[in-house]
């Protein structure tokens, strides 16, 4: 199973906010995010979405703030790996 995020347009527009790497707009992200879950559900992968809202998008930036981290790539990919694993153990399902 993979995990990935699912920006809400608030969470997305927060993250463009907070991260100077960050292009896409809207859209453009949607489009991507739908591309990498049809490939990987191509492969027998099976694809499930976290919802990456402003809430969530703060939270990165608080995490990111207390590691002494900017808010990249590298950040967002370690942050959402612990998110799942958060919501993951919450389910019970670890």
């Amino acid at each position: 199973m993979i995990h990935l995020p699912d920006y809400t347009p608030a969470g997305w527009a927060r993250l463009r906010e907070v991260a100077p790497d960050v292009v896409m707009t809207f859209e453009e992200q949607r489009r991507k995010s739908a591309r990498i879950a049809l490939q990987w559900a191509e492969q027998g992968v099976a694809v499930t979405e976290i919802t990456f809202d402003r809430d969530i998008v703060d939270r990165l930036t608080a995490w990111c703030a207390a590691e002494g981290r900017p808010v990249d790539s590298a950040a967002r990919a370690v942050f959402g790996t612990m998110l799942a694993l958060e919501l993951v153990e919450a389910a019970g399902t670890a």
